[in-house]
C-alpha cells in the first residue's frame, strides 16, 4: 500500500521542484541576455541633468539610532540637490527622534521630522504619514540604513524625465557578504533579483512587485493609489499590484554605480523574522485579491506565482521525508528513480550558476570573492534553502493565527564597511537647495 502510494507523490514532488528550480534557472540568465530591453534597463550616469524636479524623500526611523545619522549624511551628498526629506519617527521613539530633530536643525528648509503617533506602529503607517507633509513632484522611500549613491537621485530624475514613467525601480544591493554564514547567499539574492528578476518581469508583462526602498513615484500617482495600505506587512508589494491595475508605467533601472546598499539581517533569528514577515506580507496581499483586476492573464498568473511564494517554500520541505523513505525503505521503478534525481540536477546547476554570478557580483561591487566565499555559498545551498521553507511555514502559521504585529529588523550599519567608492570624490556633506515656496 505505501508503494502504490509512494510513486505517485515522488513523481508529483519531484516534478514541482524540478518546475520551481527551471523557473529560478531561467530567472538567473535572463540579466545576461543581449536584448535592448534588458540594456535599457541599466542606467547611464547622465552628464547633466534639469534639477527642476523637485523630488520629497521619505525616510521611516523607528529604533535607528546607530545608523540614520549617516544615511542622512549620504542622502545630503547627493549631486542632485532639488529634494527634501521628511524623517518619520514615533512617539514613543525618543532616542531616534533626538536624532531626527538635531539632523532638521543643522539643515532647516531641507530636512523635516514627522511624528507618526499611531498606536500600531509600522513601515506603512510611518510612510503615510510622510506623505501628508511632503511636497515634492516625485516621492522616494529610503530606508533608515540605506548607504544611498550620490548620483542616484540625477540618474532616477533623467529616466522620469526621458520615459514619463510613473514609477523608477532603482536598484539594491546587501555587501557585507561575509558577516555571517548565511550573508553570502543572501547578497547573491538580492544581486539576482535587482540585476535579473525585475527585468524578466518587465520582458513577461507581469506584474512587478515593487521594493520596500529606493522607489520613486509621481505624487500625484500615490495620492491617487491612497498611499500604503497600513494593514500589510509588504506595503510595497501590495502597492505595486495596486498601481499595476491602473497601467501605471514602471521603469527598471540597475547600476552598481546607484545601487543603494544595505546589509544583511544581524543574526540568524533576524533573517527569519524579516523571511516570514515578507512571506505572511504575501499571504495578505494575495488573499485581498485585488491581483484578480491585473489587467492581463499573465500579470495574474506571475502575481499567484510571487505571492504565493512562502507555501511554495514551505512545501520544498516536503522532499525530505519522500527522498529519506525512498532511500531507506522502498524500491522503486527506473523512470521513477530517474525522475526523483531531476530536483538534485536541478539543484547542482543553478549552485553552478550561482557561483558565476558570485564572481560577477565581486567584480560589479568591488566585493573580493575567494574560494572561501564559492565554498561558503556551495555549503550553504541547502541549509538556506531550509530556512526560507521554515520561514515559509512560520508565515502560513502566523497567518492562519491572524498575528500582524511587526517583526522589525534591526540594523547595525556592518555594510559600510564594505563600500564601493563611487567615481570621481563626493561633495562635502552640505545643505542642497531649498524646494520652492
Amino acid at each position: 500500500m505505501v508503494h502504490l502510494v509512494y510513486e505517485p507523490v515522488t513523481i508529483i514532488v519531484s516534478i514541482f521542484l524540478s518546475v520551481l528550480g527551471a523557473a529560478t534557472i531561467i530567472w538567473m540568465m535572463e540579466a545576461w541576455r543581449e536584448d535592448d530591453e534588458l540594456a535599457s534597463g541599466i542606467i547611464e550616469l547622465p552628464e547633466a541633468t534639469s534639477h527642476r524636479t523637485t523630488i520629497s524623500l521619505l525616510v521611516p526611523a523607528r529604533h535607528e539610532t546607530a545608523v540614520l545619522e549617516q544615511t542622512i549624511e549620504g542622502v545630503l551628498a547627493s549631486s542632485y540637490t532639488n529634494f527634501e526629506i521628511v524623517l518619520i519617527v514615533g512617539d514613543d521613539d525618543p532616542d531616534t527622534a533626538a536624532i531626527a530633530w538635531k539632523l532638521a536643525n543643522d539643515v532647516p528648509g531641507i530636512i523635516t521630522v514627522a511624528v507618526d503617533s499611531n498606536p500600531n506602529k509600522s513601515k506603512p503607517s510611518a510612510l503615510n504619514v510622510g506623505l501628508q507633509v511632503c511636497s515634492g513632484d516625485i516621492v522616494g522611500v529610503f530606508d533608515a540604513e540605506d548607504d544611498i549613491s550620490p548620483h542616484l537621485l540625477g540618474a532616477v530624475v533623467e529616466r522620469f524625465d526621458t520615459t514619463g514613467a510613473a514609477i523608477v525601480q532603482g536598484g539594491v544591493q546587501l555587501m557585507n557578504t561575509r558577516s555571517r554564514w548565511f550573508s553570502v547567499r543572501n547578497c547573491l539574492e538580492y544581486y539576482l533579483w535587482y540585476r535579473s528578476r525585475l527585468h524578466w518581469h518587465v520582458r513577461s508583462g507581469g506584474f512587478i512587485p515593487l521594493g520596500g526602498n529606493t522607489v520613486f513615484i509621481r505624487r500625484p500617482v500615490l495620492e491617487r493609489a491612497g498611499g500604503w495600505d497600513e494593514s500589510c506587512l509588504t506595503e510595497d508589494c501590495e502597492l505595486g499590484i495596486r498601481l499595476g491595475i491602473d497601467s501605471a508605467p514602471v521603469e527598471i533601472v540597475y547600476s552598481p554605480e546607484t545601487a543603494t546598499r544595505e546589509e544583511t539581517p544581524l543574526d540568524f533569528g533576524s533573517f527569519i523574522r524579516q523571511r516570514t514577515r515578507w512571506g505572511q506580507g504575501f499571504l495578505q496581499v494575495f488573499k485581498k485579491g485585488t491581483w484578480l483586476r491585473l489587467p492581463s492573464r499573465t500579470q495574474r498568473f506571475v502575481a499567484i506565482y510571487t505571492l504565493l511564494t512562502p507555501v511554495w517554500q514551505a512545501l520544498t520541505v516536503l522532499a525530505i521525508p519522500v527522498a529519506i523513505l525512498g532511500i531507506t525503505s522502498l524500491k522503486v521503478g527506473v523512470n521513477v528513480a530517474i525522475l526523483t534525481l531531476l530536483p538534485a540536477l536541478m539543484l547542482i546547476w543553478t549552485t553552478f550558476l550561482d557561483a558565476i554570478a558570485l564572481r560577477q557580483f565581486g567584480r560589479d561591487f568591488g566585493v573580493k570573492v575567494g574560494v572561501r566565499d564559492i565554498g561558503m555559498l556551495a555549503v550553504s545551498t541547502l541549509p538556506y534553502q531550509l530556512i526560507l521553507s521554515y520561514s515559509g511555514m512560520r508565515a502560513v502559521w502566523r497567518e492562519i493565527r491572524k498575528r500582524t504585529d511587526w517583526e522589525k529588523t534591526d540594523h547595525a550599519g556592518a555594510h559600510r564597511s564594505h563600500r564601493l567608492l563611487q567615481a570621481g570624490s563626493p561633495r562635502p556633506v552640505q545643505a542642497s537647495t531649498p524646494l520652492p515656496e
